[in-house]
């Protein structure tokens, strides 16, 4: 069966884990953000170039 946390333990639950990530979390997605926009602008540099050398 499962035991139900009582209030002080989930206030200690979201101060040591949940807190931690929140704070985190706008990093996170920021550096998948640019690492995303990175990968799309090579990509797209690749195809120019790509163009420039097959091009007649």
């Amino acid at each position: 069966m499962i035991e139900k946390a009582t209030p002080a333990e989930f206030e200690a639950w979201q101060e040591v884990e949940l807190n931690w990530w929140a704070k985190k979390q706008l990093n996170f997605v920021a550096l998948a953000t640019l690492v995303q926009l990175s990968a799309l602008g090579f990509m797209f540099l690749s195809f120019f170039l790509l163009s420039l050398a097959f091009s007649s």
